[in-house]
């Protein structure tokens, strides 16, 4: 069942219930009100017929009833004693009623009755037909019944309109959910006017949207880069082996070179491999309070191992502390100084100080409309060497900012063409302390 027909029940069965008790209760009090007031009337008649039995006797209002209940005729009036009934008037020939109840139904007629003891002449009962006042209550009655049931079709049609009005926003909300799909998941719902639960259902919906996109985009992109980037080095490997399949155990240096150009980029695709999980993750990064000097003082040590003919220094004005992954810094840091290398010639300086940790070279530098797109997927740079872009897959960077981002760090390019390049990763409010160094 629909919400709209459950709000449409509840409320009208609500107010069926609400609108039926009020009228019954109203019913019921006017008509006792009613029957009260004809009783209370027949009382007063009973008290003059009690003064005319008291002053003329039984044996005078026998001779003179008709003349002694003058202004009293349309009154039943018998007696009642160890005999039996006396009928002494019945202007409605009903027969005899015996006052054992208080309201009674003869001969197609309703009386109210009413009786009093009086000392030596037996009781007195008497009776007032209100046939004409119950069918009048027959007939409020029926019309009462009548209402209610017009009230509870009236209810339920105003229920279901102010539902279907109240419910409008959320079939709305369902209409746009059905249509988004996987090529349309950057839509958004749109917001209510009103300040109310649907709108903040709604704004939950857009933020759990957005995560759902930056999740299916993070697997699209991931799939993409994999297809993209792992494309020419499988390329390679093919083709070497072949070669070595066909000329590898006649030719030594063809052995040789084939297997060089393999290892080289099996560990090219392995560290893309690691570098697009990387990028890919998106579950919550642990941090801990770090020594920048000491993540630094590795990742030069492994570049040095790596490339001895270069010159690289770490130059530590204060040993920064920070909230941060070790792990996450060390890809930036490994990063910056693996484009310092790949693109320029030039000694490479890894500054310390307490605003970040930056790393310097004096290569041919980035123009400064470079400066931005640098950080896309995949871009290689338009002044780089030939030798740098075939060393390099285009993500270290992209990485690097996205890494940056989710750690609270920024990071600040600097570069004229033919000076040179300058990375800084910002600490920001990462920064714990920054003590002289050892």
């Amino acid at each position: 069942m629909k919400i709209t027909w459950k709000l449409t029940l509840i409320n009208t069965l609500t107010l069926f219930l609400v609108v039926s008790v009020s009228v019954w209760i109203v019913y019921s009090f006017t008509s006792n009100f009613l029957l009260e007031d004809q009783r209370r009337e027949l009382l007063n008649k009973l008290k003059q017929v009690t003064n005319a039995v008291n002053r003329f006797g039984m044996m005078g209002m026998r001779l003179y009833a008709a003349q002694l209940l003058v202004g009293l005729r349309d009154i039943y009036f018998a007696r009642l004693d160890r005999d039996g009934v006396e009928i002494l008037w019945d202007p409605y020939d009903v027969g005899i009623i015996d006052g054992t109840k208080k309201r009674v139904q003869k001969g197609g007629r309703h009386f109210i009755v009413e009786k009093l003891l009086i000392p030596d002449q037996g009781t007195l009962v008497v009776a007032k037909d209100v046939t004409a006042l119950v069918d009048s209550l027959d007939r409020s009655f029926r019309l009462v019944i009548t209402v209610i049931l017009l009230i509870g079709a009236m209810s339920m049609l105003l229920a279901y309109t102010l539902s279907s009005y109240a419910l409008q926003p959320i079939r709305k909300v369902v209409a746009e959910l059905q249509s988004i799909s996987k090529e349309r998941l950057d839509y958004r719902l749109t917001l209510p006017k009103s300040r109310d639960e649907i709108r903040e259902l709604v704004e939950e919906i857009n933020a759990m949207l957005g995560r759902i996109e930056e999740a299916y985009r993070s697997q699209e992109r991931f799939v993409a880069n994999v297809s993209h980037e792992l494309r020419t080095p499988i390329t390679t490997i093919l083709g070497y082996s072949r070669m070595l399949k066909r000329w590898g155990n006649t030719k030594p240096e063809v052995l040789h070179e084939s297997l060089d150009t393999i290892l080289e980029t099996a560990e090219q695709m392995s560290n893309l491999v690691e570098a697009l999980l990387t990028s890919a993750r998106s579950q919550p990064v642990a941090t801990e309070i770090v020594s920048v000097l000491d993540i630094a003082k590795k990742v030069v040590e492994l570049h040095r191992a790596k490339v001895p003919g270069r010159k690289i220094e770490l130059i530590a004005k204060c040993e920064p502390f920070v909230e941060t992954s070790p792990h996450h810094l060390s890809i930036i840091l490994n990063t910056f100084i693996d484009n310092a290398i790949k693109h320029t010639n030039s000694d490479v300086k890894v500054v310390l100080d307490e605003e970040g940790v930056s790393v310097v070279d004096h290569g041919p530098g980035i123009p400064k409309e470079e400066q931005e797109t640098i950080f896309e997927r995949f871009y290689k740079g338009a002044t780089a060497s030939t030798q740098a872009q075939s060393k390099g897959h285009g993500v270290g960077l992209s990485i690097a900012k996205e890494l940056s981002k989710a750690l609270g760090f920024e990071i600040r390019v600097e570069s004229e063409p033919g000076k040179g390049s300058r990375f800084t990763l910002l600490f920001k409010d990462n920064l714990t302390s920054c003590k002289a160094p050892v």
